[in-house]
């Protein structure tokens, strides 16, 4: 079963959780003046995502981290190889569905992102296009607006899907953009700091690996299992207050 078939099972939605407003459920608004919550009213997960609507999204914080050992889960126990050799993709399984992957699991999504980790034509072009001295922070910003073109969210909005299933479109963009950020990144280091060939993407190789290898430092063992740690710890770098997720599923 591929993570997306997995991250639609049935169980996703909580048990009386249903559609925004069903069964007379209504959501607080702000007061414009205060800019408080309606006095007296408990915020709950259905009032921070408010537009989730079926999809109700899972959250997992990391209560307690034991240096050089593990790490401890809100609803887990302690968790020496939750993330399954520190890739960072086991967190995104976790984050996504509250269950801890198995190893079998964590080699599935990888091969899944390594099949959608193709850049369209145009998008290498444009960055191949780019002056060496654009900063590439810039050039990665201009490729990722540039794949809005292969956005399904993008074309389900245009014909007027529901609302209610915006999240499979957003779900189906994000795992594709993940998928090609390596990619991306890589050829414009090659083009910035090397002589722009790039390596292909290896299918059957994990996320950390692929990126490394397209840097080109794939025969480096240590400079991997140094890409594998940073993005782990990097997964968890910034952290979005969860008030500010909701204009992220509106448009």
């Amino acid at each position: 079963m591929s993570f997306s078939s997995f991250l639609r099972k049935p169980m996703l939605t909580p048990p009386g959780l249903g559609p925004r407003r069903r069964g007379g459920h209504q959501i607080p608004r702000k007061d414009s003046k205060a800019g408080s919550s309606v006095a007296g009213t408990q915020l709950t997960d259905r009032h921070r995502f408010p537009s989730a609507n079926s999809c109700f999204p899972r959250r997992q914080a990391a209560r307690s981290l034991f240096p050089k050992v593990s790490l401890q889960f809100q609803g887990h126990g302690r968790c020496t190889n939750i993330t399954n050799g520190a890739n960072w993709v086991g967190l995104f399984w976790l984050l996504l569905t509250g269950e801890i992957p198995t190893e079998q699991q964590v080699r599935d999504l990888s091969a899944e992102w390594a099949a959608r980790a193709d850049v369209p034509k145009f998008v290498e072009e444009l960055i191949d296009r780019c002056p060496n001295d654009l900063h590439p922070m810039a050039q990665f910003s201009l490729a990722v607006t540039a794949l809005e073109h292969e956005s399904s969210f993008a074309k389900a909005y245009a014909k007027g899907v529901n609302k209610k299933d915006y999240w499979h479109y957003v779900f189906e963009d994000s795992m594709d953009l993940i998928a090609k950020l390596p990619t991306v990144a890589a050829r414009i280091y090659r083009n910035v700091f090397k002589d722009g060939k790039l390596a292909p993407v290896q299918r059957d190789k994990d996320y950390s690996f692929n990126l490394a290898n397209q840097l080109g430092f794939g025969e480096n063992n240590d400079f991997v299992e140094l890409m594998r740690l940073y993005l782990t710890i990097h997964s968890d770098h910034v952290r979005l207050p969860t008030a500010h997720l909701p204009p992220l599923w509106r448009r």
